[in-house]
């Protein structure tokens, strides 16, 4: 059936994973001019990386790395990839080498974890079942910055259960997130705060993505 695409590539429809009973919790997509990458991680831990340049994906890789994992985010800047599980640990890994190249135990206030996002070479950001928002970089030891809480008021009291992030053209100024009591936030990354909350949309929000950003107009 490739055959007759011409010179376009062939891409498969349906992608189908042995995982058994097994859950897809994340998926990471890296496409490039080479080939197009799909990273998948499961519940019962593992991350499987699959080559779906062709008609038949091919599976490249795949290990246990967590008892289970929540999310995954690959690192643009490097060879890396992030991921965070139900037991609160992140583990980096060199995905060209497959070692490990850092892990970050469970903390005081961690829960488990439900976002994840990489915003520059070695720094990345999380979010977790309770709300919080923290930032992390590997070349520091234990590997966390900062944490940004939900503050305690009427209004925002809610705001546990962090489920997606994007970011603009500035990753580490304005972070966007979608929570499950329905609402969107902005979080100022510099200055370490929560900027805005919209109205609840009535449902969950699960994703949320950065299409186009509007430049400030000033009168």
């Amino acid at each position: 059936m490739c055959a007759d695409v011409g010179v376009s590539p062939c891409r498969p429809s349906d992608i189908e994973l042995p995982i058994g009973t097994d859950g897809i919790t994340s998926l990471d997509f890296v496409p490039s001019a080479d080939r197009n990458i799909l990273f998948v991680g499961t519940a019962n831990g593992r991350v499987r990386i699959l080559d779906c340049s062709k008609s038949v994906c091919e599976t490249l890789y795949q290990k246990r790395w967590h008892k289970t994992i929540r999310c995954l985010s690959t690192n643009p800047f490097s060879s890396t990839c992030i991921t965070a599980s139900k037991q609160c640990c992140i583990k980096v890994h060199d995905i060209e080498t497959n070692e490990r190249t850092a892990v970050f135990r469970k903390m005081e206030d961690s829960a488990p974890y439900s976002a994840l996002i990489v915003v520059s070479d070695h720094r990345w950001i999380t979010g977790d079942d309770n709300g919080f928002v923290k930032m992390w970089d590997d070349r520091q030891k234990g590997g966390h910055c900062f944490t940004i809480k939900p503050p305690v008021d009427d209004y925002v009291e809610d705001l546990a259960g962090i489920n997606d992030f994007a970011v603009g053209t500035d990753p580490q100024g304005t972070l966007l997130a979608a929570v499950d009591n329905g609402c969107l936030v902005s979080y100022n990354i510099r200055r370490r705060r929560l900027d805005l909350v919209s109205e609840p949309l009535g449902y969950s929000a699960r994703s949320v993505s950065c299409i186009k950003v509007i430049p400030t107009l000033n009168f």
